[in-house]
């Protein structure tokens, strides 16, 4: 297939972002102002790569929600601490205490999977039999 014209190159940002938030063809195709078929071509085009441009705006989509929700989760323990110490009701304290234990070990449990799995990878091939007939770790 051909590269589009330079009309059509102005659509295939917006052809993308559509996809890249979950939009079928159809849908993706009319917020880049082109035909469902026009998209289905250009998608299967692999002078354009347009499945790796909408993984690329996928993974950034992504790290952005990730860093939004980093964010939005401190303020979150900010206001649980805050909480935590300044309510008059024993109920709000209790609860906003409980949610922090309860959260600080959740944290820690994936934190210590995190390491252990990194462990894990960073070892040498496993293979299910040594020469003498035991299971062994090769380097």
């Amino acid at each position: 297939m051909t590269v589009p014209d330079r009309r059509m190159a102005g659509a295939l940002p917006a052809l993308v972002a559509a996809l890249a938030e979950g939009r079928t063809f159809a849908e993706a195709a009319t917020a880049a102002g082109m035909s469902e078929r026009t998209a289905r071509r250009r998608w299967t085009d692999s002078a354009l790569r347009l499945p790796e441009q909408v993984d690329t705006a996928r993974a950034e989509m992504f790290t952005a929600t990730t860093a939004a929700l980093g964010a939005g989760a401190m303020e979150a323990v900010t206001g649980l601490r805050t909480l935590a110490a300044t309510s008059t009701s024993d109920a709000v304290r209790v609860r906003a205490y409980g949610l922090l234990l309860s959260e600080a070990r959740t944290h820690r449990d994936l934190h210590d999977l995190e390491r252990r799995m990194e462990a894990l990878e960073a070892r040498p091939p496993y293979s299910p039999a040594a020469s003498d007939g035991r299971t062994a770790w090769h380097a």
